[in-house]
């Protein structure tokens, strides 16, 4: 069964109110390493950690390093 983008965001946007909620701060790497799930699309991840920051779940709070890809820069976050 595939997973749509819908359905992998709702899951994602439900893991990241609850991990945000349990640590001071947190990046795209802290996710993978606490166990997101993988989306289908990278792109996905992006889309939904601004999507929980338009919601008022979280907030950034600066930069880290990627432990992904071209090994450039990712926001930090914290819960709001």
């Amino acid at each position: 069964m595939k997973v749509t983008e819908s359905d992998w965001g709702n899951y994602a946007l439900a893991f990241i109110e609850e991990y945000a909620s349990s640590v001071d701060h947190f990046s795209a790497n802290d996710l993978w390493q606490a166990g997101l799930a993988e989306p289908d699309n990278a792109m996905w991840v992006g889309l939904v950690l601004r999507s929980a920051a338009a919601r008022g779940l979280i907030k950034k709070v600066g930069y880290v390093p990627t432990e992904r890809g071209n090994g450039g820069i990712i926001m930090r976050w914290r819960a709001a």
